[in-house]
């Protein structure tokens, strides 16, 4: 015996399927799933009606597909067969992975930040104190067999970095900073410097060919710590 044939689906409009289904237009692919899932519910047992309300998705869909191939905006939960689904490592890649960005971003939304011009007072008294811990830093990475000698380690360079990050806290505190918004400031300055600083050693590897005398990798990238403390402490407010 021949299997029964199947009952071909009414032709839906446009207009007839917003109506059966009870959407608007312009809904979205999840609002039309619904619509048609609750009214197959419904239909449980009526084949004729839901015939009609598959043909009615169906209209929906393919105007949704019409829409996308003509270049308009559709919803872009849709994927068809000609859409490739981003990877989510793409679109981590474009919201910024690089450690410690995430953080500095999220530091500074929740702060009220404004970025104000120093004092000339202020400038030179920040300018001298930094600039003797970067010319110190400096020293202290100079190649051991540059003229200086390098006659401090490099492990000295912790040391400095805190006296910069004890001197920002202060200067900040000084233009009457509350202590926790003067300690995300410093703090924003030290992650700042530090993803710069490590951004440039690695494109000038100091460790295998030393720039200016300095070959270790922990001083160059703690001569841009202290610059972007010094930044900061003098601007931001």
């Amino acid at each position: 015996m021949a299997a029964a044939e199947e009952p071909a689906r009414p032709e839906m409009s446009f207009e007839s399927a917003l109506e059966l289904l009870g959407v608007r237009e312009g809904a979205s692919f999840d609002e039309i799933l619904q619509a048609k899932k609750a009214l197959m519910e419904k239909s449980s047992g009526d084949q004729e009606r839901a015939l009609q309300v598959e043909a009615a998705y169906d209209a929906l869909l393919m105007r949704r597909l019409m829409k996308r191939r003509a270049g308009e905006v559709a919803d872009s939960t849709v994927l068809y067969a000609d859409v490739r689904k981003r990877s989510s490592s793409s679109s981590a890649s474009k919201s910024g992975g690089i450690p410690g960005v995430n953080w500095l971003k999220g530091a500074l939304a929740n702060i009220p930040v404004t970025i104000e011009a120093p004092t000339s007072n202020l400038l030179a008294t920040q300018t001298a104190v930094y600039g003797g811990l970067v010319a110190w830093t400096y020293f202290s990475g100079m190649d051991s067999s540059s003229s200086f000698g390098g006659g401090v380690a490099a492990d000295s360079t912790g040391v400095t970095l805190a006296i910069g990050f004890g001197a920002s806290l202060y200067f900040l505190r000084q233009q009457n900073l509350k202590l926790g918004k003067a300690a995300a400031i410093a703090t924003a300055g030290l992650v700042a410097g530090a993803l710069v600083g490590n951004v440039l050693e690695s494109w000038l590897r100091v460790d295998i060919v030393p720039v200016a005398g300095i070959s270790s990798p922990a001083v160059m990238v703690s001569e841009c710590v202290l610059l972007s403390l010094w930044l900061v402490s003098l601007y931001l407010r």
